[in-house]
């Protein structure tokens, strides 16, 4: 039952993230012929000439695949904890305390890696126009691919300890 509420909770979570997922880049032609990329519409000042808006590229939202492929991965990780703590707990009080330990570990482990990995890496940033940058996608999906191993270690450590509370 958990499980499923686990999943029916990422499947509307990923529906009411669907728009967040889309943005609108404008592509300008400047005066002197070079070409400018902005996410605003209206994004000059009065201190700049302003261009000729040439087109809206638009980000496309994540294929339903990928959705579909990230929610099945959720949930057989998910499904996994669930059995490796039923063996712990059907292997005894010490096994099961060993995967509680080993669950802490992996958790710290995920938690130091979405630390250190919040600064972006080279090629992540776009230049924008007047010495502002905004973040790449690629630099998102690292960032929710470190948050989902977070998620996983933290989902792991519960079901452990409930594991290791049952046989104690």
């Amino acid at each position: 039952m958990n499980i499923i509420r686990a999943a029916l909770l990422l499947a509307l979570l990923s529906v009411a993230a669907e728009p967040a997922f889309a943005q609108h880049i404008y592509k300008y032609r400047m005066p002197d012929g070079s070409m400018l990329y902005t996410d605003s519409q209206t994004g000059f000042t009065d201190q700049y000439i302003k261009g000729k808006l040439e087109e809206t590229i638009a980000e496309p939202p994540p294929a339903p695949e990928q959705v579909n492929a990230a929610m099945r991965a959720r949930s057989e990780a998910r499904a996994r904890n669930a059995d490796e703590a039923a063996k712990a707990a059907a292997s005894g009080v010490n096994a099961a305390y060993a995967m509680v330990v080993a669950a802490r570990e992996q958790l710290q482990q995920a938690e130091r890696a979405l630390q250190a990995g919040l600064g972006p890496l080279p090629g992540e940033r776009l230049g924008i126009v007047d010495g502002h940058t905004r973040l790449r996608p690629a630099y998102w999906a690292r960032i929710d691919k470190l948050r989902v191993a977070v998620e996983d270690a933290q989902d792991r450590l519960e079901r452990a300890t409930n594991a290791w509370i049952e046989v104690s």
